[in-house]
This record gives C-alpha cells, sequence and structure tokens, in this order.
C-alpha cells in the first residue's frame, strides 16, 4: 500500500495509487469494517460519475459520496504523454480501485480515533451524519459557518431564537 509521499518537482504520490485491490473488494472490506464496529443496514450505490455508501451507527445514518473519476481525465499520462485507449482504460480503473482504498482509509481511521479515545463516533461521522431532510450536516452547515466567519456574528441555535452571538476578537 502506498503511502502519499512528496517528491522534488512537486511530484505527489498518493496512498493506494498502485493498488491491484478491487473496488468491490474494498467495498466489502468496509462493509465488514463498519458492521464490525455495530453499523447496521449497509448500502452502496454507484451513479452518473460518483458512488455512494451509507450505514446506521449509534441511531444515526451515515453516507459518504465518492467522486469516481471522469475517463476522459487518462488522455495522458501525468507526465504529459498520450495513451492510446487501452492505457487510458487502464488507468481509469486504477484510479476507482484506488478511491475505493481510499475510502476505506478514512473510515478505518476514524473508527480507530473513536476507538482509542481521540474522539467519538458521533464526533467523526458528524459531517457525514444525514439530517431528516436527506442533507448531510457538512451541506447544512457550511453556508452558516461561512456567514459566521463573513459577518462575525454567529447563526442562532434556534431559527426565529434569541440574538446571535457575537464571535471572539480574532475569530
Amino acid at each position: 500500500v502506498d503511502t502519499e509521499i512528496n517528491l522534488p518537482g512537486g511530484i505527489v504520490m498518493a496512498y493506494a495509487r498502485t493498488t491491484d485491490v478491487s473496488a468491490s473488494r474494498s467495498r466489502d472490506e468496509i462493509h465488514d469494517l463498519v458492521v464490525r464496529r455495530g453499523a447496521s443496514g449497509f448500502g452502496f450505490a454507484e451513479e452518473g460519475g460518483a458512488a455512494m455508501i451509507q450505514f446506521r451507527i449509534e441511531g444515526r445514518l451515515v453516507r459518504f459520496l465518492l467522486p469516481m473519476p471522469d475517463e476522459g481525465d487518462f488522455k495522458k499520462s501525468q507526465r504529459g504523454r498520450s495513451r492510446t485507449v487501452a492505457q487510458q482504460r487502464n488507468a481509469y480503473e486504477q484510479e476507482i480501485r484506488a478511491r475505493w482504498r481510499r475510502l476505506l482509509l478514512v473510515i478505518r481511521s476514524k473508527f480507530e480515533a473513536a476507538e482509542t479515545g481521540i474522539s467519538t463516533v458521533e464526533a467523526e461521522f458528524l459531517a457525514n451524519t444525514v439530517l431528516p431532510d436527506n442533507r448531510l450536516v457538512q451541506e447544512w452547515l457550511d453556508p452558516q459557518i461561512e456567514q459566521a466567519y463573513a459577518t462575525g456574528q454567529m447563526p442562532a441555535m434556534i431559527p426565529g431564537g434569541d440574538a446571535p452571538l457575537a464571535l471572539p476578537p480574532g475569530r
């Protein structure tokens, strides 16, 4: 398994760049991992340039969206050389395998952080928790955080509730 290495000239080798583990095996490993950690309701889907997995853990629905590469992005090598159709397909499939391995790494790391007491399951999966309106917490929070930094004012805890609080100086 590769780790990210920064080489001279700005070349970056990313984790799992050369993996030969199939996407389906990585999905199975993610499934086994989350089930071992107490999750239920595991599912995955692929459509239109993205994949999704979701599961329920500690009473919350968690979803990860995994953007897939565009096959057209592999017409040239990293060094700018043209690829044959077969080389393009191989590079595209390699990137799909690598992305699934990276997702496994992310999820495994979140569970490890929770199990060692660095964090909690709730905190680690908060951004990917699905809200009742089907948005992720991160999608709901991003505009509020952006506005808080732009205005220096905290949003109300409850819409229509008390006036927002000011952020401390320097934030």
